[in-house]
């Protein structure tokens, strides 16, 4: 895989090992950062279920200013590593290893906040909605912020203080982009 535009556009990622990681197509990163590209400029953005951190290089190369990374699999933490490495990011980034709900948990009561949040959790397994609902009660995502959440379904909730501006279809991904009012 490589990065699609910005400062490391077409440079190399190391992408984890096994059948853990579903990486984000480059089709689908490019229709992300279509839309969040207003807010990427200097954003503060957490990248869950981070798998190799494609995405957070890939908002790192479009001119974020820092990205959060967290995963819990070990394939994914030795990817991610190699990656900030390689990428002289240790200074952008933080990488954090664990069960992603209690990191977040962690995360907010620290007081933490971020302009993008971008979540990629294994399809099907509840974490989509477990993660809206997270967010809609505990203010990780700044007011205007955006949550960009793949799943393979739709998500059918109503929070409170998160707005589903539209779900979009990319073959077997459907992409829900939140807004937090």
């Amino acid at each position: 895989m490589r990065i699609t535009a910005g400062k490391w556009r077409n440079q190399k990622v190391v992408t984890p090992k096994g059948e853990h990681t579903r990486p984000t197509p480059s089709r689908v990163r490019e229709a992300i950062f279509n839309i969040c590209q207003n807010l990427i400029d200097k954003a503060d953005v957490l990248d869950l279920f981070a798998g190799s951190g494609i995405m957070s290089l890939e908002a790192l190369s479009r001119g974020a200013a820092s990205a959060t990374l967290i995963d819990n699999d070990q394939n994914a933490k030795r990817s991610i590593l190699k990656n900030i490495q390689s990428f002289e990011i240790e200074n952008e980034t933080t990488f954090l290893f664990g069960n992603v709900f209690s990191l977040l948990k962690r995360l907010a009561e620290k007081g933490k906040e971020y302009d993008i949040i971008y979540a990629d959790p294994p399809y099907e397994s509840g974490y989509g909605e477990k993660l809206v609902l997270f967010l809609d009660h505990n203010p990780l995502l700044k007011k205007g912020g955006l949550l960009l959440l793949e799943e393979g379904i739709e998500i059918d909730i109503n929070p409170e203080t998160l707005i589903l501006k539209d779900c979009r279809r990319y073959g077997r991904t459907k992409l829900h982009r939140y807004i937090r009012y």
